[in-house]
């Protein structure tokens, strides 16, 4: 887990039991909680993922279920969006919304995910804002309690404190959030984990859901803001994601800024895939806390596994963020693109099998499977043989030998730019 969290995971210990963490998080778990959790964390996990037909709104009212999720997954999640905010950080010109006067909308917040997310940022020195207003919105009046505490908790606790950070939080049903008094702009708009369940049980719930992230972003995201949608990494509600993310492009004047490179609709839910889907798998370092809990339910929590898309209207692309990582290139994607190479997200892990090793990719040529063969390995594209899933490619002269077939040759350049 990101170090910045630790302070999280001690405030949720100490929030849920009424005493402080008595050891390291991120090394030797403590004895108290870890069974009573591990029987939430089991009825949660087969819940959201077997049973996903049971969960409702009211879901989280069940106290021994919200204590699972705070101890559990809240954690879990903070990560995942902590690790997007990241990503539109790493962009040059995205980065001033990590300074100044900034306000974040976290609908369908939880126990605060998005907002505790954020300042995990703040406490890493990473987010020097001179003040952050934050807005969590959720039909649960105990999700409401517990952000307002976590919140309050974690402000006091941070070790970079810089501008003032406050919050205020709204009861409402989502699909009623249009509802909400609340003035714009916001620099950051969050849907985490909730578009699923709205209109789930409607014949047109993406043409509903996509009438309803429109509306809030036209009414509230700020010209240069970001709306981020965060979804489970499950083939249903990713597929679900994907084919909302086809719709708003095609309806709203949102373009997205990660995980693709491109704008065009997602060939994984075009009309001749209808299983596939996409989906991040990020490494991480579990604390021992977690590890425990996994040890009981028999889970295995060694990567963090979201579906996201983040939309913006300034035009801003990851794929300009990743060259800007690479020392100086930050203005340099235009000559790249002139010269014959292209962008490319990694959306697979790279698989070896005898003589050769492959990965699939995704760019504006559409999707492909890439592969190198060991006789074809070179200094030029030696970094192909450390690419790893939602990594940022650049690669130049690849040879198509099909539409879904490309291989590395010994003179193609192949780049991890992210």
């Amino acid at each position: 887990m990101d170090d910045p969290l630790q302070l999280l995971v001690r405030l949720i210990y100490e929030y849920l039991y009424g005493e402080a963490l008595p050891c390291d998080p991120f090394k030797k778990p403590p004895s108290l909680g870890v069974a009573e959790i591990a029987q939430g964390v089991a009825e949660l996990s087969r819940l959201y993922t077997r049973e996903r037909r049971r969960i409702s709104s009211a879901l989280l009212n069940n106290s021994s279920l919200r204590k699972a999720y705070l101890g559990y997954f809240l954690p879990l999640n903070a990560g995942k969006v902590r690790r997007i905010f990241r990503e539109i950080q790493a962009h040059p010109e995205a980065a001033s919304l990590f300074s100044g006067r900034r306000r974040l909308l976290d609908l369908g917040c939880g126990p605060g995910t998005s907002v505790l997310g954020f300042l995990s940022l703040w406490d890493e020195g990473m987010a020097l804002n001179d003040s952050l207003q934050c807005v969590a919105a959720d039909s649960v009046r105990a999700n409401l309690q517990d952000v307002e505490h976590l919140f309050r908790r974690y402000t006091e606790g941070l070790k970079h404190p810089r501008g003032a950070a406050h919050l205020s939080t709204r009861h409402v049903e989502l699909p009623k959030v249009l509802s909400l008094s609340v003035e714009g702009p916001f620099d950051f708009i969050v849907f985490g984990n909730v578009l699923n369940e709205l209109f789930a049980d409607s014949q047109d719930s993406i043409d509903k859901r996509c009438e309803l992230v429109a509306t809030v972003a036209k009414k509230w995201l700020a010209a240069d803001g970001f709306l981020i949608l965060i979804e489970p990494a499950l083939r249903e509600t990713s597929r679900e994601l994907l084919r909302l993310r086809d719709r708003l492009l095609d309806q709203t004047d949102l373009r997205v800024y990660s995980p693709c490179v491109h704008n065009l609709h997602c060939p994984a839910v075009s009309p001749e895939n209808l299983s596939d889907w996409c989906h991040e798998d990020r490494s991480w370092c579990a604390p021992g806390w977690i590890q425990a809990i996994d040890a009981l339910v028999g889970n295995r929590k060694d990567s963090l596994k979201y579906s996201y898309v983040v939309f913006g209207r300034s035009g801003l692309s990851v794929a300009e963020a990743a060259f800007s990582q690479d020392r100086g290139r930050r203005n340099d994607l235009r000559a790249e693109f002139e010269s014959g190479s292209q962008v490319w997200r990694v959306v697979s892990e790279r698989m070896e099998e005898k003589g050769k090793s492959f990965v699939y990719i995704c760019g504006s040529a559409g999707r492909a499977k890439v592969t190198l063969l060991d006789k074809h390995a070179s200094k030029d594209n030696q970094s192909f043989r450390k690419l790893a899933r939602g990594q940022v490619v650049l690669t130049k002269d690849l040879k198509v030998k099909s539409p879904s077939d490309w291989r590395v040759e010994v003179k193609t350049v192949v780049k991890d730019l992210m």
